[in-house]
């Protein structure tokens, strides 16, 4: 085992030992001072959740959505948790060089928690307790403090829906699970796949029941068969489709709730679910397919997936695919929103394998919001 930076002996030096600790003590205390298969407690809050990621070796030649996915989720997710933000750490500024260092590494871990696909997952700045076993672990190839076969305990936040409750929207669930329209109750998602027809990727319908709550089906604009403004994938299996939109065409209305970037840029949904996302717009950026990516910025890159770097240079993943730039559709044209301004996007989730990141895809409206 390597040794610990300079700032966790700091800690170590400064702190009680787990043992002399009546009361849950910090995660940054536990970080320091536990070793490897300790018992230990913890009380702090949620800043973040993220994933960890390989190379299938792809050799960069096969197109996005052909199967020949350059990354590869591995399963479950870290659940991050700390008291403070560290100090000297400024999230939005740190130099690219600097997240291959194990120690700005771990400033920005704070202490982890394994869960499962499957586990509940405490949302960003809940306070949470949790309690389990210590370890040192590794993702992206860096040790990082962890807490496994953890309890993890809700003290201050919202509870959200488990399976089988009622939901007016996918908000109204657990990160897990989506709102089922035909019961409105809480359910798991369908597979998702580029080509799926359930939440599809380019927001395609027939009916009110081919879209999420809170969306209907405006059958009275088909997308054409071909040419700038048609379907970007399989379109030979939507003739004749229609696209989904938010009823109200507000954002306060159309979005229950705003996530933030983080919660995009770290993995925390379901594909598949229905999601409103508030950010910078950091980038803007036509593809040679027709989609426009939409980059926002991301107020916390440390860490996430691939040493950071695509999500330090790009931000949160968001795209407007060609349907819904036609300008002849009855809304008009979800336009490119300029570099700078502060928006909200309504559009479903999904894992883009070629990027190794997530994404929301499609965007079906934005609004620029304070």
């Amino acid at each position: 085992m390597r040794p610990l930076p300079f700032w966790l002996l700091l800690l170590s030096a400064c702190d009680e030992p787990l043992e002399d600790s009546a009361a849950p003590i910090t995660p940054e205390s536990i970080a320091a001072t536990a070793k490897d298969g300790d018992a230990v407690e913890a009380r702090g809050f949620v800043h973040t959740l993220t994933y960890d990621t390989w190379s299938a070796g792809d050799t960069g030649e096969g197109e996005e959505g052909d199967g020949e996915e350059a990354w590869t989720r591995k399963d479950g997710r870290w659940l991050l948790f700390r008291s403070v933000a560290p100090e000297g750490v400024a999230y939005a500024d740190v130099n690219a060089d600097l997240v291959t260092e194990d120690a700005t590494i771990l400033l920005g871990w704070g202490l982890g928690v394994a869960l499962s696909d499957t586990d509940a997952r405490p949302r960003i700045d809940d306070e949470i307790e949790v309690s389990g076993t210590f370890r040192w672990s590794t993702w992206n190839d860096h040790p990082v403090p962890v807490v496994e076969d953890a309890t993890v305990t809700v003290v201050t936040g919202a509870t959200p829906g488990a399976a089988g409750e009622t939901c007016a929207s996918d908000d109204d669930c657990a990160d897990t699970l989506v709102c089922d329209r035909a019961t409105t109750t809480c359910a798991a998602a369908k597979e998702l796949g580029w080509g799926a027809l359930w939440r599809d990727v380019d927001g395609s319908c027939y009916s009110d029941a081919d879209c999420p709550l809170g969306q209907t089906c405006d059958t009275s604009f088909v997308v054409p068969d071909s040419g700038e403004y048609t379907w970007r994938f399989d379109a030979a299996h939507k003739q004749g489709a229609s696209l989904c939109v938010p009823t109200v065409n507000d954002p306060d209305t159309a979005c229950p709730r705003a996530w933030s970037t983080r919660d995009v840029a770290g993995g925390r949904f379901t594909e598949g679910r229905e999601v409103c996302v508030d950010g910078d717009v950091q980038l803007n950026i036509g593809a040679s397919d027709g989609d426009t990516h939409l980059q926002l910025r991301v107020d916390e890159p440390i860490p996430y997936p691939m040493m950071d770097a695509h999500i330090y240079l790009f931000g949160a993943t968001t795209e407007i695919g060609p349907a819904h730039k036609n300008p002849d559709r009855p809304q008009g044209a979800v336009l490119d929103p300029d570099v700078g301004q502060h928006i909200r996007v309504l559009g479903t989730m999904r894992w883009d394998g070629d990027h190794g990141w997530y994404e929301v895809h499609p965007v079906k409206q934005w609004w620029v919001v304070e």
